[in-house]
């Protein structure tokens, strides 16, 4: 399983976020849902420079979002 980068190290390309999500995602064996791995996958999306979605304004991820 790859590591979680924190948004305190050096960031990371989108193509290596996105191999650190889906290695993350289905290959521990005690894996029930991606729920599981939301806080996981926000320090990653967090580590490539865009804002962490916890701390992001919900349009920030989704501009379309209905009101």
């Amino acid at each position: 399983m790859a590591t979680t980068p924190t948004t305190d190290g050096p960031t990371i390309s989108d193509e290596l976020a996105i191999t650190r999500i889906a290695e993350m995602l289905g290959t521990n064996p005690e894996w029930d849902s991606a729920a599981d791995y939301l806080e996981s996958i926000a320090d990653i999306v967090a580590a490539t420079g865009r804002q962490h979605p916890g701390d992001a304004d919900p349009d920030t991820y989704n501009p379309n979002r209905p009101s």
